[in-house]
């Protein structure tokens, strides 16, 4: 690394990171002014606040890493060209895009940080933020009992206070209504001419001591003979201690399982499966409505039926191949053990072989013994031969007569049958009376009789299909609506995060030119250069979001539209800048404009002067 490039990456450096904070915190400050009213009066601790804000605060590295890259280089080439160290460099024969080189590996690297971050970092910091500030939102409001208002913080409890004094402490005038029983048609209420309020030391519980009241309470129904009859209690206590649970104002974590499958909590490569699955669940929509209209045209139908054979005999096909190797994989692995088997047996039976060979003979010497040798009866096989083989031939005789009646009536049956499914199909069939050419029909319809028409009732059975089609299309094109629109968020958020990543090279070819041709460092200039690009760019890709969710682009092209867009005027810009030119020549402008005007002044003047002559 020579000194002119250590020199610029220390010039770079600094300046990019404190942009980079600045900017990180001009963004939180957005957020907190928009998610303030879900954290303030909830309970949530310092803690709980701290850590929402640093995950979305990671959350937004993608976002303020471009402004870093911006802001920074205008700053370093317009310093460089205010202190005419740019000049320098350029008269020792050092062009432009040799500076730009340090500070482009460096973005490079940013350019694979930001891509890391909006991968890795992003899913997990937006499921943990989603998570807590829903745990912040469902939570209630901390306790706050006011004078003269009903509260109602406490679950089945209305709470009211007459007075409270200076100490809030003491409490006059207090009427409670338990609605705990309310359900059931119960009534119970506590009043008070005064009493204390506060919470144990622990603030798991509050505590309100009750002084010199009444407590009013209806009972259960009386007998079943005794119609709208209730017991009413009122009972008068001197002190009376009435104790809540505080445990239903802590804030409950809930499970970070809930927020997983959003497309802002995911990488690229689950967007990819999520889009793969989106993808299929539209094409089957689709092939549900394919099917339902197949069905409803005979000729479709064919189309239909012939296409699901082929796929039925795919299918069957590889089920076949699938149970074939499932088969051949069974019988390597007996064949395997079979083996093992054997090979464990001889090594465990070399020792007991003679002794079984010596039982075997024994046992065969036995047994020959015993056997001794019979000689059958004579039978006179002649005779058997002759009486058996005249049965067997009028048996066999019957049987094939059955047989032949059996096959003669069972084709005669298909014939009878097949002869009636000709009709049935015959009867079903539509004729038309074609007497004259097409053209002279006004409708398809007037092509059948009368008759035809009538007996089939054409009419009703075509509206009664184009309504069924209808109603299925528009209900299937209401489900698929939702799953596009969700298709659309899915690709742009997969894609960002390469944009995201991708414009901060893109960046830094329009800040180091705008501060190579503007020549001026610190910050006013610069900050605002940033802002206008910056602002540009978020605006950019706001308008092409919402014209990708409104179908009028693909979403996959829309996403790198607003890049597309800026790559242009990056490369102007660098190419004013190698050429020492301006960004806007106002005086070339003008003196063109004023040619134009002294032309048009020119024709008037020869025009006249041909009138006068």
């Amino acid at each position: 690394m020579k000194t002119i490039d250590k020199y610029l990456i220390k010039q770079f450096i600094g300046p990019f990171i404190t942009t980079f904070f600045i900017a990180l915190f001009v963004l939180l400050m957005q957020f907190i002014w928009v998610y303030v009213d879900d954290m303030v009066g909830k309970g949530a601790g310092f803690g709980l606040v701290l850590e929402i804000i640093f995950y979305n605060s990671i959350s937004l590295i993608p976002w303020a890493l471009p402004i870093a890259i911006l802001i920074s280089s205008v700053m370093v080439m317009g310093n460089l060209g205010e202190r005419y160290e740019l000049a320098s460099l350029k008269s020792a024969g050092v062009s432009l895009i040799r500076v730009i080189l340090p500070m482009l590996y460096f973005s490079i690297g940013v350019t694979f940080f930001s891509f890391f971050s909006s991968n890795n970092l992003v899913p997990i910091a937006n499921l943990q933020f989603k998570s807590r500030l829903h745990d912040l939102r469902t939570q209630k409001p901390t306790l706050n009992l006011e004078e003269g208002v009903f509260n109602e913080d406490f679950k089945g409890f209305i709470i009211h206070i007459g007075k409270k004094e200076p100490d809030d402490r003491t409490i006059r005038d207090v009427i409670i209504y338990d609605h705990q029983d309310y359900n059931k048609g119960k009534f119970s209420m506590i009043t008070s001419e005064s009493g204390e309020m506060y919470m144990t030391t622990d603030n798991t519980y509050f505590v309100m001591n009750l002084k010199n009241g009444y407590h009013y309470q209806e009972g259960d129904k009386a007998k079943k003979g005794e119609k709208e009859k209730y017991t009413f209690t009122r009972t008068k206590f001197d002190e009376w201690k009435k104790v809540f649970d505080t445990g239903e104002f802590n804030i409950d974590m809930t499970d970070t399982e809930r927020f997983k499958n959003h497309y802002t909590m995911l990488s690229v490569r689950q967007l990819w499966n999520a889009i793969d699955s989106i993808d299929n669940r539209i094409g089957s929509y689709n092939a549900r409505l394919d099917e339902y209209v197949q069905k409803a045209f005979n000729p479709l139908k064919k189309k239909f039926l012939a296409k699901r054979k082929i796929e039925n005999a795919k299918k069957l096909k590889e089920q076949k191949q699938r149970s074939k190797q499932n088969l051949e994989s069974r019988k390597l692995e007996k064949k395997q053990k079979e083996k093992k088997d054997t090979v464990a047996s001889k090594l465990n039976l070399k020792d007991a072989k003679p002794i079984i060979t010596e039982e075997k003979k024994s046992k065969s010497k036995t047994t020959k013994s015993k056997k001794t040798p019979q000689k059958p009866k004579k039978v006179n096989k002649k005779k058997t031969k002759k009486r058996a083989k005249p049965k067997t031939k009028k048996a066999s005789n019957k049987t094939a007569k059955e047989k032949k009646e059996e096959a003669a009536r069972k084709k005669e049956e298909k014939r009878k049958a097949e002869v009636l499914k000709k009709e049935k199909a015959i009867s079903q069939i539509l004729k038309q009376e074609i007497d004259k050419p097409l053209k002279e029909f006004d409708t398809f319809y007037n092509t059948f009789p009368e008759a035809e028409r009538g007996r089939f009732n054409l009419k009703e059975r075509a509206k009664t299909t184009a309504r069924g089609i209808l109603n299925q299309a528009e209900a299937i094109q209401r489900s698929i609506g939702p799953k596009k629109e969700n298709r659309v968020k899915h690709v742009f958020v997969l894609y960002s995060k390469f944009t995201f990543a991708l414009v901060c090279c893109v960046f830094l070819f329009i800040g180091a030119p705008m501060g190579a041709i503007v020549r001026k460092g610190g910050f006013g200039y610069p900050l605002l250069i940033a802002i206008l690009f910056f602002m540009m760019f978020i605006i950019l890709n706001i308008l092409f979001q919402k014209l990708a969710e409104s179908f009028v682009l693909p979403a996959e092209i829309a996403v790198w539209c607003p890049l597309m867009v800026l790559i242009p005027v990056s490369y102007i810009l660098t190419t004013r800048a190698l050429k020492d030119k301006k960004i806007l020549n106002f005086d070339n402008y003008i003196s063109k404009i004023i040619g134009w005007f002294k032309y048009l002044q020119s024709l008037f003047n020869k025009s006249g002067s041909k009138e006068l002559n």
